[in-house]
């Protein structure tokens, strides 16, 4: 999901930022699903933020009847991590016709997507979090401390 929807009146900061602290008490998490929110709260909490709350996923909450600004056109980051690996699977298939071990390719993905369904994490997804469109309307991190720190 990247930074693309937001409840009114809440500033997203992802996941990648490691150096919340106490400043920023009584955090809101949210995700597109709820999955990775509760991912994080775990995380902050080991960190030592005790006030965290995950209310879920954005999807959910704009079904409820909350309101959400952003952008709804932005691909959810399942859909880049269903993307990513089926075309690297087809890679792998297709260059096998030319270079029989590509098929490995294949194998490894799919072994990878094993994992990710066994441990409830996603690598890929992770990856894919870094890549630059994923960090369009990215807040200043000190700002955005800031502003949850009141």
């Amino acid at each position: 999901m990247g930074y693309s929807r937001c409840l009114l009146r809440h500033r997203p900061v992802g996941l990648h930022r490691r150096d919340l602290d106490a400043r920023a008490s009584g955090l809101v998490l949210l995700c597109a699903s709820g999955t990775r929110a509760a991912h994080a709260r775990k995380e902050l909490a080991d960190a030592g933020l005790a006030r965290v709350e995950v209310l879920g996923g954005v999807t959910a909450r704009e079904q409820a009847g909350h309101d959400v600004h952003g952008s709804a056109g932005a691909w959810s980051m399942e859909r880049q991590v269903r993307l990513t690996a089926a075309s690297l699977v087809l890679a792998g298939v297709i260059g096998r016709l030319r270079y029989r071990p590509a098929v490995a390719l294949a194998g490894a993905i799919g072994a990878g997507l094993t994992f990710s369904a066994v441990t409830d994490t996603c690598g890929m997804a992770r990856v894919l979090t870094l890549l630059p469109h994923n960090r369009r309307g990215a807040p200043d991190p000190d700002k955005a401390i800031a502003h949850l720190a009141g």
